[in-house]
């Protein structure tokens, strides 16, 4: 009970730290007496694990008037595999394998969930020279820049901002669902290009990542969304190779210092 929560160092409930006991246990555990920590008298548990052993969360019951067995800790199981096969499936379903990101799939559905909403962008990335550096490094290496726009793409977009895709090869999405200011929209695509103009060590190599970046604020499907950013990126990457440009407005570019 006097566990902290990592996130922001407060007690975690009574029924939060049991669902944590079984996320660090291996088997299924059963507690036949909880009743100094909860109005109940019986706790099962089992975690839910996918094959290749990663650890998704638990499947938890309390009962106020039976003591569980092992034949509900059996049934229990079944339902928490049952659950990994689920997870799994969607996450080959909607995951790119190589960068962990979405797949564009994955873009259709959440355009049908949220373009009712009050507003929605589509910003399309675009490494430069990507083939260049393919030719010049290797294959392997080339994913291995895939993968680092990628892990960029998601540790910025944590905050819920926007929706990180991997739309092909060394193309990449930005979903922004809902803003705020349309500003607001440029100011994160700005901390992108930034991130990824910073050099890095990539397979033990010294690299920048360089990218054009269009955006579009208003059209009436995804593929119309996409197209509009894709002609503004298209523009950019033709006059400064690096930097962001707005669909339909021609006043707008902004060019990283580095670039």
């Amino acid at each position: 009970m006097d566990e902290k929560s990592p996130a922001d160092g407060s007690p975690l409930s009574a029924p939060t730290v049991y669902s944590k006991l079984i996320s660090e246990c291996k088997n299924n555990v059963i507690i036949d007496d909880i009743s100094s920590h909860l109005l109940a008298s019986s706790f099962i548990g089992v975690p839910v694990v996918l094959p290749d052993g990663r650890r998704c969360g638990t499947i938890c019951s309390i009962s106020t008037d039976r003591t569980f067995t092992g034949k509900d800790s059996f049934f229990l199981e079944k339902a928490a595999k049952s659950l990994a096969c689920l997870i799994e499936m969607e996450d080959i379903i909607a995951y790119d394998e190589l960068t962990d990101l979405y797949k564009r799939g994955y873009a259709e559905t959440l355009f049908r969930h949220t373009a009712h909403w009050s507003s929605f962008a589509v910003a399309f990335l675009d490494l430069n020279d990507f083939k260049r550096i393919n030719d010049t490094y290797g294959h392997e290496f080339g994913n291995a820049v895939l993968q680092h726009v990628g892990a960029t793409l998601k540790r910025l977009s944590a905050n819920g901002a926007f929706v990180p895709c991997r739309y092909a090869g060394d193309e990449f999405l930005a979903i922004f669902p809902a803003y705020s200011e349309q500003e607001d929209v440029l100011l994160a695509l700005e901390c992108i290009l930034s991130e990824l103009s910073t050099p890095v060590s990539i397979l033990s190599q010294n690299f920048t990542v360089s990218a054009s970046i269009g955006v579009c604020f208003e059209a009436d499907s995804l593929h119309a969304y996409i197209v509009s950013a894709d002609s503004a990126m298209y523009r950019m990457k033709q006059t400064h190779k690096q930097g962001i440009a707005v669909s339909g407005s021609d006043s707008y570019e902004w060019i990283p210092k580095s670039g």
